[in-house]
């Protein structure tokens, strides 16, 4: 285990480097493996590039970006604010102002997404409907 002191050093480089104008993720990644090398060597050093791969290594990350590119690409075109619009005007008469369309629109989204995100029921199960 590190002491108080060695701890302190590298507080004060990390503040330092923050304090001459280096952005704070690169001040935080540049005192851990100053650390690292400094307190644990080489070889711990090299696992660093393995344990980043293997937290980035997800295909649940790729969809992040993909749905912010279709939120961008809805604003941008018009087609979020003529849906609220629409909606706006098609509930106008239920109580609650803004807040009925937009939860409707919220309900939807989620009903389509949860209906496409369902595997196909067997042929079975159709047929054996009462």
């Amino acid at each position: 285990m590190i002491g108080f002191a060695p701890a302190a050093v590298g507080f004060v480089i990390m503040l330092g480097l923050m304090l001459a104008g280096v952005p704070v993720a690169v001040a935080l990644f540049g005192t851990a493996v100053l650390g690292c090398l400094v307190y644990l060597g080489i070889p711990t050093l090299m696992v660093f590039g393995d344990q980043t791969w293997g937290v980035l290594n997800d295909f649940i990350l790729t969809a992040i970006p993909l749905f912010i590119l279709l939120g961008e690409l809805l604003v941008r075109s018009g087609v979020a604010d003529g849906m609220y619009r629409a909606l706006t005007d098609w509930l106008r008469w239920l109580p609650g102002g803004s807040c009925t369309p937009t939860s409707l629109r919220a309900a939807c989204s989620r009903r389509f997404r949860a209906r496409r995100s369902q595997p196909p029921r067997p042929l079975a199960q159709w047929q054996s409907r009462p």
